[in-house]
């Protein structure tokens, strides 16, 4: 499952002689040198290209803030979510969920962003936050494979943890305190 943005997730890849003009020829330009990195085993240096890349783009709006151009979009969605399988890969999922809400941000149907936002997710230990992620990445991507297997994983982890789930469990605790906190007031003024 590398980086590169086009499969069964919903991703598209813009090449440099699709149209692009300006900044954005550089950032496809060092995608694609990252792609190819990437795909000779050079994950590290890959990841420095994408980077490099992401910075060369013109800030992309959100949707519909009316001034969106779908090719730099496309790309920076790209390089956030190639971004997003970097940081997972590099045992950093804070980052990768910086990256995938970043592209979730100006594409929010985007399935390979839902799909490494649910990987950043479990890697988190929030796998109840990790299954809705890759229940929508279902929705946009209902027939890719490695989307259906990280839900289907999700959705078991999460039932057979039963009605008291990490969520659950802070809550319960929250509560229990505070009852207790009830308590010690009632019978230390009394």
């Amino acid at each position: 499952d590398g980086p590169v943005e086009a499969d069964a997730l919903g991703g598209s890849s813009v090449g440099a002689g699709a149209g692009v003009a300006g900044g954005i020829a550089s950032a496809v330009s060092l995608k694609e040198e990252g792609n190819r990195l990437f795909s000779s085993g050079r994950r590290d240096e890959a990841c420095e290209t994408y980077a490099r890349a992401l910075v060369t783009l013109p800030p992309v709006q959100p949707p519909h803030a009316g001034a969106e151009d779908p090719a730099e979009v496309s790309v920076a969605v790209a390089l956030h979510n190639n971004l997003a399988h970097c940081a997972l890969l590099s045992q950093r999922p804070a980052e990768a969920l910086g990256h995938a809400d970043a592209a979730l941000a100006i594409a929010p149907a985007s399935a390979r962003a839902l799909y490494r936002r649910a990987q950043a997710l479990d890697a988190l230990g929030r796998v109840h936050q990790a299954e809705v992620a890759a229940a929508a990445a279902v929705r946009e991507a209902p027939t890719s494979a490695p989307v259906l297997q990280l839900h289907a994983s999700l959705a078991r982890r999460v039932a057979t943890a039963g009605a008291v789930g990490p969520m659950a469990a802070a809550e319960l605790l929250a509560a229990a305190s505070a009852v207790k906190d009830q308590a010690n007031g009632l019978f230390a003024g009394g």
